[in-house]
């Protein structure tokens, strides 16, 4: 996969700037891995410690560097609260005002589910859409993602993967089993993406 940033996107100086650009303390190791990784990990920590912080830093990062104008990053928290204060932190610099746009989404899990996956397969059968169960439609999503003959709307998944290639995912502790298993089904396609959670 070719990257949709630019190589330097978390070069030591350009964390170091932006982390006294947004008046953070210094980074412990931890932290420091978490934001120059471009691989699937997982950032435990517990409440409180930072963890949207430091997806706020590294989003800013990601914005400066962004090149494509058709894949996007993709973050998702399960509380409108946390969505709120990504989508804040990033808009308070120029470059991270991308992020709010296409191709990008910053978003509740529940408010992917709908746009990305729910819509798309309900219109594709000439349903008008009013609203949408979540918990009917992700049992029901995942019983038709992991069956064999996954036939009537085979390019959701791919496209969404596409779109996609960089997703952040806050929060996980909050996210239900279902939630979470749609979630794997959806954006772990990719091999070469990279998912943090």
């Amino acid at each position: 996969m070719t990257r949709p940033y630019l190589p330097d996107a978390f070069a030591t100086h350009k964390v170091e700037a932006m982390v006294k650009l947004l008046g953070l303390d210094p980074l412990d190791a931890e932290q420091w891995n978490f934001l120059q990784s471009e691989i699937t990990q997982d950032l435990q920590a517990a409440p409180g410690s930072g963890k949207t912080t430091l997806i706020g830093l590294k989003l800013a990062l990601m914005a400066d560097a962004w090149t494509s104008v058709t894949c996007g990053v993709c973050v998702l928290s399960h509380t409108n609260t946390a969505k709120n204060e990504i989508a804040d932190r990033v808009a308070s610099l120029a470059a991270g005002r991308r992020l709010l746009r296409y191709p990008h989404f910053i978003g509740t899990i529940q408010s992917f589910v709908h746009t990305f996956l729910a819509l798309p397969a309900v219109r594709a059968k000439g349903v008008e859409v009013r609203s949408v169960d979540d918990a009917a439609f992700e049992t029901a999503a995942i019983r038709l993602l992991q069956h064999p003959d996954y036939t009537e709307h085979p390019g959701i998944v791919p496209a969404v993967s596409a779109r996609f290639p960089f997703v952040l995912l806050d929060e996980m502790q909050d996210t239900s089993a279902t939630q979470h298993e749609l979630l794997d089904l959806v954006l772990d396609v990719v091999s070469d993406g990279v998912i943090a959670r």
